[in-house]
């Protein structure tokens, strides 16, 4: 999962990636949540996104041991933020 911040329209995503969550923000800018589908890479992701979009952030989202307990005891998912790609 990599949440991506970027400037100007997203149209679309190919059917190798599924938009979790879209966050409209000042300026023509948005913050994205974008899950890769089994075959699909992180580079797919990034050559598909600049195609339409300038991106200013790509950051995976890794879950912490704490993250994966409290979905396992509690069923809801909590999403630490990891390794950022600032571009």
């Amino acid at each position: 999962t990599y949440i991506v911040e970027g400037e100007g329209k997203l149209h679309s995503l190919s059917s190798d990636f599924e938009m979790i969550s879209r966050e409209e923000l000042p300026d023509y800018f948005f913050r994205a949540t974008i899950r890769l589908r089994p075959g699909s890479t992180a580079n797919q992701l990034i050559a598909h996104l600049i195609e339409q979009i300038q991106v200013h952030s790509f950051i995976e989202s890794i879950p912490t041991m704490n993250d994966i307990f409290i979905t396992s005891v509690t069923g809801r998912s909590g999403v630490n933020v990891g390794r950022e790609i600032v571009v």
